[in-house]
């Protein structure tokens, strides 16, 4: 009993300890969003993360720790974030043929980039050669995203492809959209969602091509 008590902490204003702390860390990640994607993540400093998040540096370092974690959890929090969206939007389309399905799931995801352009620096720039943990931390939501492709071509007989490419085939295909989402991104948006969203999707008709020849 004293144990549990130790770790949950008084209760204030009817919040615990672990909730605060959990606040707290949320308040930190979206203000890490706004200062990173505003600044960019070399010129990020604790104190204009709190200073944004409205929190002293005491509770950073409690509930984040350091500036590369603070990057990993900001990172992982929009990639959850987006991956959340694509699958909820896939969801909802139930049996949609091949060709609507892939436009949804691209819409969505470009859509996401253009409407929030920190998270857009972020997720394609930002993250990119910080650390081999970091590294890791974008191979690991590359991989995510390809299992997603995966898992709806294998419902779709048109996108599937063979056994034995199926893994390489769809991480090229991730590759391909987060390099055009990058070039939009860096053009200022400039091309209309459609044009950007028929480019990706030209690349995974050539696939279905390909499986179908």
């Amino acid at each position: 009993m004293a144990k549990a008590a130790k770790t949950t902490g008084r209760s204030y204003r009817g919040a615990s300890a672990d909730e605060r702390r959990d606040e707290r860390k949320r308040k930190l990640i979206e203000a890490g969003i706004k200062v990173i994607g505003r600044e960019g993540y070399p010129a990020t400093t604790v104190r204009a993360v709190c200073a944004e998040a409205g929190l002293t540096e005491r509770y950073f370092y409690e509930a984040i720790g350091d500036r590369e974690r603070l990057l990993g959890a900001v990172y992982e929090h929009l990639v959850q974030q987006t991956q959340a969206q694509i699958a909820q939007t896939l969801l909802a389309a139930g049996n949609a043929p091949p060709s609507e399905l892939a436009r949804l799931a691209l819409t969505g995801y470009f859509s996401a980039m253009r409407d929030n352009p920190d998270a857009a620096r972020i997720l394609l720039f930002e993250i990119l050669g910080v650390s081999p943990e970091v590294t890791r931390l974008s191979q690991r939501a590359i991989a995510d995203f390809a299992l997603l492709i995966r898992m709806t071509a294998r419902r779709l007989p048109q996108l599937a492809v063979p056994e034995q490419q199926e893994e390489l085939v769809t991480a090229g295909l991730v590759g391909s959209v987060v390099f055009i989402a990058m070039s939009w991104f860096l053009e200022g948006y400039k091309r209309d969602l459609d044009d950007v969203v028929n480019s990706a999707l030209s690349i995974f008709n050539a696939v279905v091509a390909a499986n179908n020849a």
